[in-house]
Formats: C-alpha cells, structure tokens, sequence
C-alpha cells in the first residue's frame, strides 16, 4: 500500500515538471510596458542633471569669457587714449556717413541701445627731425550697430608743427575714401575752404576688427578739458541677458575735444603775458592802495594762482600775506625811499609767468627846520638904508597826481570779502557795512556818491535808488564777477575821487570723491565697501572777465547738511572735507546743502539762498562689494567607493584670505550623490565631504558654495565626476 502510494507520488511530481517545461508563454504586454516606463523615468531624471550641470558650466564659462573680451577691448582702447596729445573726437555714424559731434550720451536708467553707428577719433601729433613738420596719427574706432562690431583703423598725415604756418596743401583731400583699400572712417572737415594744414595722407593701419558682440557703444567727453576723463559705457550679450558696464580712463596730457582737422589747424595759446595796469607814481606813509593787472597775449591764467610780491625794500610796506591774490598795498607809516612790486600767476597751461617790476615813490614827510635865534648885539649906528636885496620867487613845489587812496569800497565790513552770492540783492551806502560801503578819507558834511557798473556785466544790474544809496543785484544764473565803480565829491574843497573794485561772483556747488590713493572717482563709477572715501565740496567762482575756478569748502568753517543715502556723513579729521564709508553693495546718492561759509564769500550773515538748488549739489555712486578670487577646491573626479573633501578658497585680489560664512548645498536624491544638505559652515575652514551611494551609476553632479559678505550672497559651482573605476 506504502510502494503504490509512494509511485503515485512520484508520478504526480514527474507531470507538474513535465507541464511546467512545456509552459513557456514569458512576459505579458502590460509588464513589458510598466518595465519601459521606469527605464525611462530613471533615464529622464538622470539626463536632467547631467544636462543641469552642463548648461551651468557652458552659462559660466559663457559669462567669464564676455568679460574678460570686454575688458581686452577696455584695456585696447585705454592704451590708444591715455597718452593722446592732441585731440579726442566722438561722432554719429560712421565713414563718409560721419555726422554730428557727441559730446555725452551715457545711458541713462530704462533707456534703449543706440540707433545708429558711432565714430570715436584719437590725435595725436609727432614731431618729426628736422623741427617744422609734425605727424598726425588718427586712431580711428567705430561702431558698426548692425554687425554688433568694434572696428579700428588708423590714418598719417604729414602736416607742418602747430607752430609753423607752413605746409598748407589745397590740393589734397583731408578725407578717407575707399580708393586706397580700407573702409571710410571719417572726413575731417567736410564744410572746410578746402585749404588744411595736412598733407601727404596715407593709410597707416587699415580696417579691422577689434571686438564683436557689441551690442551699445557710448561714450562721455564732456570731462575731457576739465578733468582729463573719458567714460565709455558697453554693452554685450550673455545667454539671453544683455550686460551694460561703464569705465573710465584718465588722460595724462591736456587735450581739446575738435575734429581732427580744427585739431590740425589749432595752435596753442604759448604767448600769455601778465603786467602791472595800475600803480601809483607815490603812495604816502601810512596809505593803503589795490593795485590792477591785465593780460597780454591769447592765452589766459588761473586767477587763484595770482600772487603780488615786494621785489625790493620789503621793509617799507607788503601786501595781505593771508591772501596772495590781494592787490591791497600798504606803506609803513615810518617808510621812506620806494617800494619795488609785481605780479605773476600761472597760465592755463600750467606755466608761470611774472610781470614787469614797478617801482612806487613814497613820498616823504617835510620837517622844517627851526629858525635860530640870533645872537644879540650892540645895535649899530644906521647908516644908509641899503636897497634890500629882491626876494627870489619860490619854486612852486609840483602838485602830486591824485590816485585812488583817499577812499575804498569794502565789502562787509572787511576788506578779506571779495565775492558775493549769486541771486542775492546787495546794498551800496556809505553809511553802514551792510553790504557795498564807500569809505573816503575825509568825509565832510557837503558830498556826494555816485555808484555804477563798470561796462554792462552780463547778470549783474544796478538799482534805481538815489546816487548815494544804491543796490546790485545778481541774477542766480549769473556766470561772471563785476567791477562794483564809487566816484566821490567833496563840495567843500572840490575834491574828487574815483575808486573800482573787482568782485567775484559765487554761482554753484559741485562735489568731488577721492579713494585713500587720492584717485578721483568718477560720478556713477563704482565704490568698494569696506574702503573709505574723501567728500570735497567746491564753490564754482568767476571773476569779472567770465573766467571760473574751484574754491574749496572747507567743512569745519560751513554749515552744511552731507548724506549719502539720508545718513549724515561724519567730518574728516584734519575738517577739510568729509568721509564716505560705503556699508553694503546699494546705489548711493550724496548730497550737500550749503548754508553758510566762513571764507572770502560774503551775504546776510554769510547765508547761501536754501530754496537756490545750485547751492544743493549731488552726486551717485554704486557701492559693491570688493573683489574676490572664490574657488571650490576638492577632486574633479572620485570613485563609486570613494569620498572626498571640499572647500571654499575665499581671496581678496592681494591673495589674503576672507573670513566668510559659506552654505553648501547640493540636490542629489535619486541621482548618486549624497551630502548634508543646507550645510553652513562660518571662517577659513568650511571644509564639507562628499561620498556618492549609488556604487553603480557614473554622473556628474554639481556642488555648491554660496557666501556671504554684508548681506550680499555670491554663488559658486564645481561639477564632480564620479566613476566606476
């Protein structure tokens, strides 16, 4: 019963494995389909960061190698100005199209590139061997909008020396023209006579390329004659994101913004004199009188420089020795012999000039001397009365010259105040110091005085009040000082005296940024945080014949109102100016509201009008951050089983290392990679480590390092490799 059960058994058995061998069908449609779904699904997300880091390097690399072709071009176009002799010129278009002259056309917030080609000329002048002719190299850079290219070129001529009138050739044309091979960059003079100081032109450097991807070319002269700064602002492409970035290039020489050929054709002003215009033949003891220059020559100086000196016998009188530009001379009161004077000042050009020597008489105090009493004797016997002998008639002593030292016009009660306020009223009296006061050296009780302008200053009128009692007022947009005329009558002895004076008209502020190296930084430029700055205010001051120069505002004698950002900036400590410490990466506006000087200005209790916006100067920076060397340092490839270190290389540009707090980051889920997300770690050493897990999949995964300085956070990537070898 056992054997048959048992062979049942095994029969049984020897069937199901018959069966299950011939039951071959595999796998059905809907697995088949649910196992390509997931394949496709890993594959997709494993694409997906291999793609992630790849567009993050070409993104990177994209970005790196814009700015660094900006820069060459920068750099490229810095060498060709910066040492110009001669002339910069920038105009629309390009070649024969050349058109208008641009003096600024930096854009501003919201608006859109350039519509039109842009023509930027640099000359120089080379003198050449034989001392009368000159080379005038042409630099040429223009800008092609439709190609988005940068070109340059260069042209030669042959021209006599600025100073010669030689070497003028109708006969050829000052232009370039396609006819030699290059492409027409400009015309130097297209409404000229046809007759220029320029011959011999040739190409020297033909047309090319100098950078492409340009998308805006602008440029900024209008600080060329006064500061010797050009600002050029480009813009270029990366990705889909246009950058715009503005630099500046400071010029070593003193250069004209002309056309090349009025650049040709200009001579420089070389002839400038200074002499003595007025003084007097004799002055007496005790006297006080201002001395007058003027100017030969076409050239002209820098009134501050105007220095008066005693060239001999200084012992006999001197001028204000606070002020050297005080014409006021006064004697001693025990002088004697003469006194020897004269002026110098400084050109334009930054030469020294003097003028003649002059020598003033003083004039001595008579003494008579005492009569002797004679000796008595007997009285003599009269004898015949002798004819008495004819008195000779005395030599008439000469009646000296009247000059203009009986009497003077004062400004505020002190003769320091030389400049008045533009768009302020001023009284002229002679009764008290509130404002323009006549004071003669005898005033009787039976005068009179007679105010007027000196020709018809421009901005500056005369009131309708009596003789005596008078005012001058400025208008707020006056540009040019005025000689302020008193003519006084004694009628009692029939004395007259005419004085002038010169006054200087106060008409703006304007303020100025230096760096610690005493750089000036430029309006709109960047400013490092972390580095302080000097803030100098100065007041625009013009003299009667309309020339202007910088007065400093010394801060420690104003009262003034300076914010940067709505925040009071602090005094420096020698209280010449002010410290700007930019805090955070911000675009910063300073301000400075002028309220009162202490200084040769004189008003109303030396108040600057509040509601006059001249007197409320401004100016923009941009704060950013100072510049970092940032590397992640670590292996560019591990292996599956590996791990490996990673830090954060945080530099200033001297190589010195930054104290930072850096978050590490990395979104590996899935992908083969594993680290402590969000990890943050504070200094120098901010060292993570990194390990994959999957053991069998190669990727490339990127890391991430981001710090942060002053609230401004910076980003930076390294793509790992990990392999399975």
């Amino acid at each position: 019963m056992k054997i048959r059960r048992i062979k049942n058994t095994a029969e049984k058995f020897r069937n199901r494995i018959a069966k299950m061998q011939t039951d071959n069908r595999g796998l059905t449609l809907i697995e088949l389909i649910i196992t390509v779904a997931i394949i496709a699904i890993f594959s997709g997300v494993v694409l997906t960061f291999i793609t992630t880091g790849s567009n993050t390097y070409r993104s990177t690399s994209s970005s790196a190698k814009v700015q660094m072709e900006t820069q060459e071009l920068i750099d490229r176009m810095e060498d060709m100005i910066i040492d110009t002799n001669r002339s910069l010129y920038y105009a629309n278009g390009t070649g024969e199209n050349i058109g208008s002259a641009i003096k600024n056309d930096i854009k501003q917030s919201g608006a859109g590139n350039s519509d039109g080609n842009k023509t930027f000329i640099v000359c120089n002048e080379y003198k050449n061997n034989d001392g009368n002719t000159s080379q005038y190299i042409c630099d040429v850079i223009d800008w092609d909008k439709e190609d988005a290219t940068v070109y340059y070129s260069q042209r030669e001529y042959t021209a006599s020396s600025s100073s010669d009138g030689a070497g003028k050739d109708d006969t050829e044309t000052a232009g370039f023209s396609e006819d030699e091979g290059d492409a027409a960059v400009f015309s130097l003079d297209e409404e000229d006579d046809g007759e220029q100081n320029v011959r011999n032109a040739r190409t020297k450097v033909k047309r090319s390329v100098l950078a492409t991807g340009i998308l805006d070319f602008r440029a900024d002269l209008t600080r060329v004659e006064s500061d010797n700064i050009v600002r050029f602002q480009l813009s270029t492409e990366n990705g889909k994101k246009e950058i715009e970035t503005l630099h500046s290039v400071s010029l070593r020489n003193k250069v004209k913004v002309k056309k090349p050929a009025d650049s040709v054709d200009d001579t420089e002003p070389t002839n400038v004199g200074i002499r003595i215009s007025y003084a007097p033949a004799s002055m007496d003891p005790g006297a006080s009188d201002r001395l007058a220059y003027d100017l030969s020559g076409n050239g002209s100086i820098d009134p501050s420089t105007i220095t008066w000196s005693v060239v001999s016998d200084g012992q006999n009188g001197s001028f204000p020795g606070e002020d050297h530009t005080n014409s006021k001379l006064t004697i001693n009161e025990n002088a004697s012999g003469s006194i020897t004077v004269k002026v110098s000042a400084k050109t334009s050009s930054g030469k020294w000039i003097e003028s003649a020597s002059v020598t003033i008489q003083i004039t001595a105090k008579a003494t008579p001397a005492p009569t002797e009493a004679p000796e008595p004797t007997t009285t003599p016997v009269p004898t015949n009365t002798p004819v008495p002998t004819a008195t000779p008639v005395p030599t008439s002593t000469p009646v000296p010259t009247p000059v203009p030292t009986d009497g003077e016009i004062i400004l505020g009660a002190d003769a320091k105040y030389d400049t008045v306020i533009a768009g302020e009223t001023y009284q002229c009296t002679i009764y008290h110091d509130y404002g323009f006061r006549f004071k003669p050296k005898d005033s009787g009780n039976n005068y009179s005085v007679t105010w007027s302008l000196k020709g018809q200053p421009a901005g500056i009128s005369m009131g309708n009040g009596q003789n005596t009692d008078q005012t001058v007022s400025v208008n707020v947009n006056a540009v040019n000082g005025f000689v302020l005329c008193a003519d006084y009558v004694n009628k009692d002895n029939g004395k007259t005296v005419h004085v002038e004076r010169e006054f200087k008209v106060a008409s703006k502020t304007k303020l100025q940024l230096w760096d610690e190296d005493n750089h000036q930084i430029v309006e709109n430029d960047e400013v490092t945080v972390t580095k302080s700055y000097q803030l100098r205010a100065l007041v625009e001051v013009y003299d009667a014949s309309g020339n202007v120069s910088d007065v400093p505002i010394v801060a420690n004698k104003a009262e003034t109102t300076v914010q940067a950002n709505h925040q009071t900036m602090n005094m420096s400590a020698d209280g010449q100016g002010w410290i700007y410490a930019p805090t955070k990466p911000e675009d910063v506006r300073i301000t400075l509201q002028l309220r009162k000087y202490i200084g040769n200005f004189w008003s109303a209790n030396n108040n600057f009008p509040t509601d006059n916006a001249d007197y409320n100067a401004a100016f923009n920076v941009k704060a950013v951050l100072p510049a970092y060397h940032a590397e992640i340092v670590g292996p560019d490839k591990i292996g599956y089983d590996q791990s490996a270190e990673f830090y954060l290389s945080l530099t200033d540009m001297d190589g010195n290392p930054v104290d930072a707090k850096v978050t590490w980051s990395g979104n590996y889920n899935g992908t083969g990679g594993n680290m402590t997300p969000n990890e943050t770690k504070t200094g120098i050493n901010n060292k993570v480590r990194f390990a994959p897990y999957n053991k069998w999949q190669e990727a490339t995964y990127p890391v991430f390092a981001t710090y942060k300085i002053l609230d401004a956070e910076v980003t930076v990537t390294k793509n790992i490799t990990v392999t399975n070898k």
